[in-house]
């Protein structure tokens, strides 16, 4: 375990480097109006890919998750899979390339748009392959490839070119993506073609697995329409450029996110085999230990965004998106609520309640995008960024509340409490020092802030339950 969290966490600091390094080169070479077009275009992107996926990405990982599960009936899974989400894909792509979905959502049909639209292929696919490898647990191709070669072919590519223009850094975008889709298909052609090669051909049933993936791909749309629902409503209120500095902040926040994303990679394929093993218990507990250590561990990076926000702009871009800094502080703690809370949607999704994921995703949904309109007209991009704490707390909330009443189990302990008390003590007590200490520079406020809150944390809560914690989750992985 230690080494396969070990290597996780070395993908998330290289990818989080490259992706900023990227950004960053990106931001100070081209107008805030023409970064926020293409951060505009990415996350539109995203938000496709995620339709064209189906839901198969991630019910795939449970359905192929148990310990008895025929070489006949993977080869069915597998290739249904693929080929559904590819041409999924393909339509949609032919949708947007020609223009007959963009006048509904308010995008001017570009050239550039048209090109990077073709993207939503292969990165529906890369996000199935990612699934399906992360069932065998091939943790080290996914850090290599996925979280370390995609942000470096992409930022070496836009770093190298000698005309940094929107269309060529498209252009980039596409190459890199197409190019660690072809990778991921060679590895996963090795990793399964005896079952592929096979002679054994569907005489299995895989209807429950259709049925069972439906609800997932709109829980799936609204998940990715609620993380993004700021920049869409956003798109429509302000400019471009004005949305480009936004997106500064945003890209920032999301760092944060990545941190939970990442471990998905580990945690949903081990909570789908305990619940299919009616392990509930052991469930509850490796749950409710890696929340409590999700929340400790990613305090100092929340931190850092939430009371320096003015100083980590200026670091990671420049004064000319200084604007963002009030915007960075609250959404760095809806990132940090979120991330906190914790696996509450994957448990869902592993308890294979998918069905009640989406009924809580279409609420949430539903309240956010309402609060996300109300508060921006109100209150411009600080508004839509509050709005979004106030949504992921109730989605998260709600998705607890259903574990709870539905399953019976209870996600959380007397551990998750005391070290809600811990955080929330901590925050008032490094923000009096900072007051007190307003002579010293922000970098040394910070160094005081770490090794502060370092000490503490060792002295007052990680003990011997913890690493009896460790020991039980360290031998089911």
């Amino acid at each position: 375990m230690i080494n396969k969290i070990s290597v996780l966490y070395l993908g998330i600091i290289l990818k989080l480097t490259l992706s900023l390094l990227t950004d960053r080169y990106i931001a100070i070479n081209i107008a805030p109006e023409f970064y926020g077009t293409f951060k505009y275009y990415v996350t539109l992107i995203t938000v496709f890919s995620t339709v064209t996926g189906l839901g198969l990405n991630v019910g795939i990982v449970k359905e192929l998750s148990g310990l008895e599960v025929s070489a006949n009936k993977q080869k069915k899974v597998l290739i249904f899979s693929i080929v559904f989400s590819l041409l999924a894909a393909l339509i949609f792509y032919g949708l947007c390339a020609n223009g007959s979905i963009l006048s509904g959502i308010g995008i001017r049909f570009t050239k550039e748009f048209q090109l990077i639209s073709i993207t939503v292929i292969v990165i529906t696919l890369n996000k199935l392959f990612v699934s399906i490898l992360s069932i065998n647990s091939n943790v080290k191709f996914k850090v290599i490839v996925n979280d370390l070669l995609q942000p470096l072919v992409l930022f070496g590519g836009v770093f190298y070119l000698n005309n940094i223009s929107l269309q060529n850094i498209i252009w980039v975008f596409i190459f890199s993506h197409f190019f660690i889709c072809l990778i991921n298909i060679i590895v996963f052609y090795k990793s399964f073609k005896l079952i592929l090669m096979s002679r054994e051909w569907l005489s299995v049933s895989i209807k429950d697995y259709v049925l069972y993936c439906a609800p997932i791909l709109l829980t799936n749309i609204l998940i990715v329409l609620s993380t993004e629902i700021d920049k869409l409503v956003l798109s429509f209120l302000i400019s471009k450029n004005s949305l480009g500095i936004y997106y500064t902040a945003a890209v920032l926040s999301s760092l944060l996110s990545l941190i939970l994303g990442t471990l998905v990679f580990i945690y949903l394929p081990l909570a789908s085999k305990m619940f299919n093993e009616k392990n509930y218990l052991r469930a509850s507990l490796v749950s409710s230990y890696v929340s409590k250590w999700l929340m400790l561990f990613s305090f100092i990076p929340f931190w850092a965004l939430f009371s320096f926000p003015k100083d980590i702009i200026i670091l990671f871009y420049s004064s000319e998106y200084i604007n963002a800094s009030k915007i960075l502080s609250i959404l760095a703690l809806a990132q940090y609520v979120n991330l906190s809370a914790g696996f509450t949607g994957q448990n869902l999704i592993a308890l294979g309640d998918s069905k009640g994921q989406l009924v809580i995703r279409i609420i949430g949904f539903v309240f956010g995008f309402i609060l996300t309109i109300t508060f921006g007209n109100q209150y411009g991009p600080e508004g839509v960024a509050i709005a979004l704490i106030v949504s992921l707390f109730c989605t998260n909330s709600l998705q607890i509340a259903r574990i709870k009443i539905k399953f019976n189990i209870h996600l959380y302990r007397r551990a998750n409490l005391i070290g809600l008390v811990f955080v929330l003590i901590m925050a008032i007590l490094l923000k009096i020092i900072n007051a007190f200490l307003f002579n010293i520079d922000s970098m040394g406020l910070f160094i005081i802030n770490i090794i502060l809150f370092g000490v503490c944390l060792r002295s007052f809560l990680i003990n011997k339950k913890d690493i009896q914690a460790f020991k039980i989750i360290q031998k089911l992985i």
